[in-house]
């Protein structure tokens, strides 16, 4: 497996790579990353038995001569490979320039016994970002690169080698159609890296590439995620050889489901490995679906424990079983620990034999799987901290994760959910505004940012008081005051666990159930509630009270500006008040001038 950590090694987060045996027992592991930050994001097992690692660094620096220098800190983010003997040994590494700003989220090695890289750049283009393939020998000396430079976004996750010699490489982009809606997306090149065609695969929602492999009849399975308003689905999209699309599917309840990574199985059908919290926990559990050779789901099973779990990769084993890595708080010394599964050929664990007891995520995909028990929580490394693992090696099967790239997605969906919610608030949109601050909320709770959570919680707050308020003394239609409520429920929900509410702290998370409160007595229309919540600021309660002894009639109007309500709107408030003894005592008099002044509407 490989990740990364900071518990081990001399950067401050160091490439990591773990070999165990068949039971998931360690055999060793290596550190590499110099004098700062070195990430693994994809492995590949060579035809040495030894392996190959990119990502990315802040270590290294390529010289004028074309070596790497491992004592100069370029500063900048920087593609690396790492190529290892069969014991994790350092053969060589290297970085490459000619790729700009990048990360490699792909590698594989190539018939000529070199290797191909896929990744991201966002130095190549002055349009978003720039996609590439690079081609080394076998000692990691560069032979060419080709960028995939549009007017949008086009990013690259996976490579495969075709039998011509060509390659198919697999990612996402809104540029290669017409509906500017993020779509999956394969682009074909001949042995040069030069383009010969490009396929997208537009939706009715965006889709976030997981995974791409070849499937036996030459066609191509690719993974990814269905972003749709009640939450994110598991997306399979089928296609032939020549990336004309046969089928799709989709799967998954509300809230999270994203799809990370999927193979072929040996008896023609897929699995897929994500993350869920369709059950309502706050945090995600790993998520393993299993269809048949169309994509109708056969089983699921869920793992995980009380935090989060994250399952990165899978693989098959030679017993028709799975290995399945990620990583997990729910368990371990550590903060985030690499986590490894064994299951049967039904996703049930087959090792550790003494697990931890989990919570199910549940999540019930729409193609109506059957229903599965409740597994138990993997085997971790219980001293070693690490923030990503995303790929996993069974006997002879490797296969590069989406791990990487589905935590880069996340932070990436809360940012620009959070912005997306600033727009919509600047047009006035403040209905669909606060759904978005919710939304940017559950994200950065989920991976644990708790400044941005923080902020987008108070905005949110700040938003759906007074829109709820509004709900209750106006005629808004019931369906908006539905959606905030289903907002704030789905956000409590988020911060109700133990983790969530460490994570967040007092008073914001109080601050939610206030809202809840409110909420749950504007449905009702109990506006005791909500006079208690108009009246707190004392000047304002002293207008109202003057409003209603009947001596400036005129600051009804003043109220109602202040609390940007009608002036009907303002009275029935003032009525409901002084009927339930709320302002003042002199019910009478407050009775009399309020019908007087309700009916003449100043």
């Amino acid at each position: 497996m490989a990740g990364s950590t900071n518990s081990y090694g001399s950067g401050l987060i160091n490439a990591w790579l773990v070999k165990t045996d068949v039971d998931g027992n360690e055999l060793w592991n290596q550190t590499y990353s110099g004098l700062g930050q070195g990430l693994a994001d994809a492995l590949v097992q060579t035809s040495d038995n030894g392996y190959a690692i990119t990502g990315y660094t802040y270590s290294f620096q390529q010289s004028s001569t074309g070596q790497t220098s491992s004592n100069v800190g370029s500063g900048e983010l920087s593609m690396w490979i790492v190529r290892t003997d069969y014991l994790g040994n350092i053969v060589w590494n290297q970085t490459y320039p000619q790729v700009g700003t990048s990360i490699g989220y792909s590698i594989i090695q190539t018939s000529d016994l070199g290797f191909a890289v896929v990744g991201t750049s966002n130095s190549l283009g002055s349009n978003g970002k720039a996609a590439w393939l690079l081609k080394v020998d076998s000692n990691g000396v560069f032979q060419w690169y080709k960028p995939f430079v549009d007017t949008h976004d086009v990013e690259l996750f996976s490579v495969v080698q075709t039998s011509e010699g060509g390659y198919t490489l697999g990612g996402d982009t809104d540029s290669l159609n017409t509906t500017s809606l993020a779509s999956l997306m394969m682009i074909r090149t001949d042995g040069n890296g030069v383009q010969q065609w490009n396929q997208s695969y537009p939706l009715s929602s965006s889709c976030i590439m997981g995974s791409m492999v070849q499937t036996g009849d030459g066609g191509y399975m690719l993974t990814g995620t269905l972003e749709t308003a009640s939450g994110d689905r598991y997306l399979m999209v089928k296609t032939d050889s020549a990336g004309i699309m046969q089928w799709n599917q989709i799967y998954g309840a509300s809230g999270t489901n994203d799809a990370l990574s999927g193979i072929q199985t040996s008896d023609g059908g897929y699995v897929v490995i994500g993350v869920s919290n369709s059950s309502g926990a706050v945090f995600v559990k790993a998520w393993l679906l299993k269809t048949d050779s169309v994509g109708n789901a056969v089983w699921n099973q869920t793992y995980g424990g009380d935090g989060l779990d994250v399952a990165g990769a899978v693989a098959q084993a030679t017993d028709g079983g799975y290995a399945i890595a990620g990583y997990t708080n729910a368990t371990g010394a550590g903060l985030e620990d690499f986590w490894l599964l064994k299951t049967d050929a039904n996703g049930v664990i087959t090792f550790p034999t003494t697990p931890s007891p989990s919570v199910s995520a549940t999540a019930n995909p729409s193609a109506s799987p059957t229903s599965s028990p409740t597994p138990t929580v993997g085997f971790t490394w219980t001293s070693t901290m690490t923030l990503a693992v995303v790929a996993v090696v069974v006997v002879v099967a490797v296969l590069a994760g989406g791990f990487a790239v589905w935590r880069n997605n996340l932070k990436t969906k809360g940012t620009k959910l959070g912005e997306k919610a600033k727009s919509l608030e600047g047009e006035g949109k403040l209905l669909e505004a606060a759904m978005c601050y919710a939304k940017a909320c559950q994200a950065d709770i989920q991976m644990k940012l708790r400044q941005p959570a923080l902020e987008a919680l108070g905005k949110f707050v700040s938003l759906a008081r007074p829109l709820t308020l509004n709900a209750a003394l106006s005629d808004m239609d019931s369906r908006q005051l539905g959606k905030i409520k289903r907002a704030n429920n789905s956000l409590a929900t988020s911060i109700s666990s133990k983790n969530a509410q460490e994570l967040l702290q007092k008073p914001e998370t109080q601050k939610v159930r206030d809202l809840g409160t409110l909420l749950e007595n504007c449905t009702s229309l109990n506006l005791d509630f909500v006079v208690d919540e108009a009246l707190k600021d004392k000047g304002l309660k002293k207008q109202l009270q003057t409003a209603v002894g009947g001596v400036d009639k005129m600051l009804v109007a003043d109220v109602a500006a202040k609390l940007g309500y009608s002036t009907e709107a303002t009275l029935k408030m003032l009525v409901h008040a002084v009927d339930q003894h709320i302002i003042t005592g002199r019910v009478e008099d407050n009775q009399m001038f309020v019908a007087d002044i309700y009916t003449k509407k100043p």
